[in-house]
């Protein structure tokens, strides 16, 4: 038996300008809450980190 995400490779290329805007400069970051709740304020203080 099998469990977990079944996970397919991707073959999709990125959009030039995406790949322009990632090897521009030092990585993003990203931030998720998922689907949790939270204080208004929250994002205000992940970004000022």
């Amino acid at each position: 038996m099998r469990t977990g995400a079944r996970i397919r490779p991707d073959v999709h290329q990125l959009p030039a300008e995406l790949v322009t805007f990632l090897s521009a400069g030092a990585p993003p970051v990203y931030v998720g809450f998922g689907s949790m709740r939270a204080p208004k304020d929250l994002a205000q203080v992940a970004a000022r980190g």
